[in-house]
């Protein structure tokens, strides 16, 4: 394995994401402005390393997603890295065990931003890949204009439960931890809303009120329903109704 096959964790936009289109509410308002703050490099507090934390699919790495397109929009010449804990695990095992760990390190030292996403999907049960991370987690907290945000679907300190390293769970503690609450009804309305005008398509309300009332904690099953909805419409030709979205979140109990 060569450097090059590295250039598969550089950062590369993805449309879908963007700080425009991140629907906020009071459940993820701090969340949203704490990695703006990182987008814009203007947070007062220097969050090193910022980790976004929500047990359900609410919106973590569509911020992390927002926060590399904002920094590039910003400044084009920077270096992001973008990989999962799963990603990190087989990166580490296809390169580390056959080329050593000199270029390893050097390739994540080249990076200006670590954009770490569901770091709680790392291995556990390979103790190596935890202590890689952790050494190039310092290694850029070490440094004042390196910055790491990482995303995390458990609690830190229940990712000890997991067989995380105490040495990565302090560091994890000793960041900016920001929790995603689960979203309101207001939310998840507002949600419905802004992704069926992305799509296309108008919602009428007792099918928004329906779907809000129903999937009340996971965002991505809300936007799911609703490609759901778009599928069944186009393939049957019904008009998308509340008689639709019951039949529709059958799939989804």
């Amino acid at each position: 394995m060569n450097m090059e096959s590295f250039d598969r964790i550089l950062f590369s936009s993805n449309p879908k994401y963007s700080f425009e289109n991140f629907v906020c509410g009071e459940s993820n308002q701090l969340a949203f402005d704490a990695s703006l703050a990182i987008a814009h490099c203007n947070d007062k507090e220097m969050y090193n390393p910022l980790i976004l934390f929500a047990e359900k699919p609410l919106g973590k790495t569509h911020l992390l997603h927002s926060i590399g397109k904002e920094l590039l929009q910003n400044d084009q010449t920077k270096r992001l890295g973008f990989i999962s804990g799963s990603e990190f695990t087989r990166l580490y095992i296809d390169y580390v065990l056959e080329n050593g760990d000199n270029l390893f390190y050097g390739y994540f030292d080249s990076l200006d931003v670590l954009l770490f996403d569901d770091i709680n999907l790392l291995d556990q049960s390979n103790k190596m890949s935890q202590k890689y991370i952790f050494t190039i987690f310092n290694r850029f907290s070490s440094l004042k204009r390196k910055r790491v945000v990482i995303t995390a679907g458990q609690p830190v300190l229940e990712l000890e439960k997991y067989g995380f390293a105490d040495n990565l769970i302090s560091y994890l503690n000793f960041g900016k931890v920001v929790k995603i609450q689960p979203p309101s009804l207001e939310l998840r309305l507002k949600f419905l809303r802004k992704r069926s005008e992305q799509y296309g398509i108008v919602l009428p309300e007792e099918v928004s009120v329906f779907l809000a009332n129903n999937i009340t904690s996971d965002l991505r099953q809300l936007e799911g329903s609703i490609v759901q909805m778009i599928s069944e419409a186009l393939r049957r030709k019904p008009n998308i109704s509340l008689e639709l979205a019951k039949e529709i979140f059958k799939e989804f109990k």
